[in-house]
């Protein structure tokens, strides 16, 4: 597990460098419009930093059309080990979201997304 989060790790800082700079600032701003401001003296600040990121990496297309992680990966495939590879692709095709549960009746869960 510890080699999955080291590669999101460099992956994050990668998409969250210059090149992306403007991206970045745009997702931000479609983010906080959608969700509120965050701001640094926020209880949950870490938590919706956490989860802009996700959303930034794994969910919002870039202007090329495709979301940060299948950039990455495109950019990047010839600079990657097998194993590296192996990771990002598995991390590209996770199913992101969040979900509120409504009921809980085992073995069913009734969720919102």
């Amino acid at each position: 597990m510890n080699e999955i989060r080291a590669q999101l790790d460099k992956i994050v800082k990668d998409l969250t460098g210059e090149r992306f700079a403007a991206e970045l600032r745009a997702a931000r701003q479609v983010y906080y419009a959608a969700t509120g401001e965050i701001f640094e003296d926020d209880a949950s600040f870490e938590t919706r930093m956490i989860t802009f990121l996700e959303w930034f990496v794994f969910d919002r297309p870039l202007a090329r059309g495709v979301v940060p992680i299948r950039a990455y990966l495109e950019d990047h495939a010839a600079d990657f080990s097998p194993e590296e590879r192996e990771m990002t692709e598995a991390l590209l095709h996770q199913r992101h979201g969040l979900y509120r549960v409504k009921k809980a009746k085992p073995p069913v869960l009734n969720l919102k997304d």
